[in-house]
């Protein structure tokens, strides 16, 4: 008796090395793992050169080749809109914490130990999260170029820059739902940023 197609071992591996490729290529669209969209350029971000929580000179160069995530952020009164602000902050620092090529930086025209102290009392990781501070003119500049792109009150917006100084996205740092189109925004520049 002749032994039909479909009752070979054969025709069943066969089936399977070929379905099963298909099969996972449909998982992973179903769950959105082939949206690529190209993260958008809203402008370029002009050097800046500020001082870090020891007192010494820092500068934009020196983000070169890292994604960051930049807010404006006033340490002596820091409550309501700037609290969920600084709660959005930690929730980044907390999902990007072992990307070699992420970095946070708060800008504040403060002085530098009170948003040293600031930013220690509030868990920053003091080599992610570079706290910078400067005189109120020079932060205005940082802050005039970054609200060009954006609508939103510089006290909430929370920025993207990569490696080269472009500004990638600009978000409200108090919507739970901007902060997950954040997310995935760094998520794309790390990987990006060489």
């Amino acid at each position: 008796m002749k032994e039909t197609v479909l009752k070979k071992p054969v025709f069943w591996f066969v089936m399977a090395f070929v379905l099963m490729p298909v099969v996972a290529i449909a998982v992973l669209a179903a769950a959105g793992k082939f949206n690529h969209r190209p993260v958008p350029t809203l402008g370029e971000l002009e050097s800046f050169s500020l001082s870090d929580r020891g007192g010494d000179p820092f500068s934009s160069s020196q983000l070169r080749s890292k994604a960051w995530l930049g807010a404006f952020v006033s340490v002596e009164d820091c409550q309501g809109e700037c609290k969920a602000v600084l709660g959005s902050l930690k929730e980044v620092q907390r999902k990007f914490r072992f990307k070699e090529k992420f970095r946070l930086v708060t800008f504040s025209s403060e002085s530098r130990e009170k948003v040293a102290a600031f930013f220690s009392h509030h868990g920053a990781d003091p080599y992610k999260w570079i706290p910078l501070s400067g005189e109120p003119d020079e932060i205005s500049e940082v802050k005039s170029n970054v609200t060009s792109v954006s609508s939103l009150p510089p006290e909430v917006i929370l920025f993207w820059v990569d490696g080269w100084g472009k500004i990638r996205g600009v978000y409200d740092g108090r919507s739970p739902e901007q902060l997950s189109e954040l997310m995935d925004t760094g998520k794309k520049l790390i990987r990006k940023t060489f």
